[in-house]
């Protein structure tokens, strides 16, 4: 399990009764998540001109 991972308790869940359960995400989540889109977004600039400089040449003889 990722939070055995990280070390992070990453949800919180809430037992039925009258008001239902639920789970949500613990402020560490949020971060995490927001923290990995923000790696995605720079990933998604970097990566097309690295493809490019790796496989460019790739087949063109």
């Amino acid at each position: 399990m990722l939070e055995e991972r990280l070390n992070v308790k990453l949800i919180e869940t809430t037992i039925g009764g009258r008001g239902g359960g639920g789970t949500t995400l613990t402020e560490d989540a949020r971060d995490l998540v927001e923290r990995y889109r923000r790696f995605r977004d720079e990933l998604d600039e970097v990566i097309p001109d690295r493809f490019n400089e790796v496989f460019r040449k790739w087949r063109k003889k």
